[in-house]
């Protein structure tokens, strides 16, 4: 279990589906490179979700996607999104280019568009192109997502939660990664500790050293904008 200080607040640790299956292997050639377009140095391009060895699931079909970028010079950056075919091959379904922009950046689907499905498995990646020149330069990175239904009993527990630390709890408790960590993105500026205890118990649980470094330099900046 998790203390929070600032709110006597204990939040559950994010547990992983009962199932835990790895993603899927690469099938749209493009290699992941997570590396900096500044320095070899960590920290580096990391999704901040789930990658090494299980999916992380959400309950809503128009989830909101997260990753941090270490360089703070802006780069193109292309935000891709897959579903998987038949045979299990990628295919995309819709992308987004933008300005990178250094530290945690996120992005979310339009609400208007129903582009995702309860039961199924999609993909999303994120490439910035350090020198539009040497595609080679690219950096890519990115992992799977599913879309997961909604019970009755989660239900239940969210309509009597009594604030935002039992909400980001409850979706913890039911391995819902992508709508715990955006809970707590939303609400950051009145807790950093929420999602930065949130991403600790997911570098413990897939040993991911890339987001321990982030985890260092996020803490390092929260402790200074004090």
């Amino acid at each position: 279990m998790l203390f929070l200080s600032s709110n006597n607040i204990v939040l559950a640790d994010y547990k992983p589906p009962p199932e835990q299956k790895p993603p899927q292997t690469n099938s749209d050639g493009l290699v992941s490179r997570n590396g900096s377009c500044q320095s070899n140095q960590p920290p580096f391009l990391t999704v901040l979700a789930p990658k090494n060895n299980h999916v992380g699931q959400t309950i809503n079909t128009n989830p909101s996607f997260s990753w941090f970028v270490p360089d703070s010079q802006s780069y193109t950056l292309k935000f891709q999104l897959y579903h998987y075919n038949q045979k299990g091959q990628r295919e995309p379904i819709w992308s987004k280019e933008l300005q990178s922009q250094p530290g945690i950046m996120t992005i979310s689907l339009p609400e208007h568009e129903s582009i995702l499905e309860v039961g199924k498995r999609y993909h999303w990646k994120v490439i910035i192109l350090c020198n539009p020149n040497r595609p080679s330069s690219a950096l890519v990175t990115g992992t799977d997502i599913d879309i997961v239904e909604k019970t009755p009993s989660l239900e239940l527990l969210l309509t009597n939660a009594e604030d935002v630390a039992e909400i980001i709890n409850i979706y913890g408790e039911y391995s819902l990664w992508y709508d715990a960590f955006d809970k707590a993105l939303v609400h950051r500026n009145d807790n950093q500790e929420l999602y930065l205890n949130l991403l600790e118990n997911l570098a413990k649980l897939e040993n991911n050293q890339d987001l321990n470094t982030i985890i260092q330099s996020l803490g390092s900046e929260s402790q200074k904008a004090k």
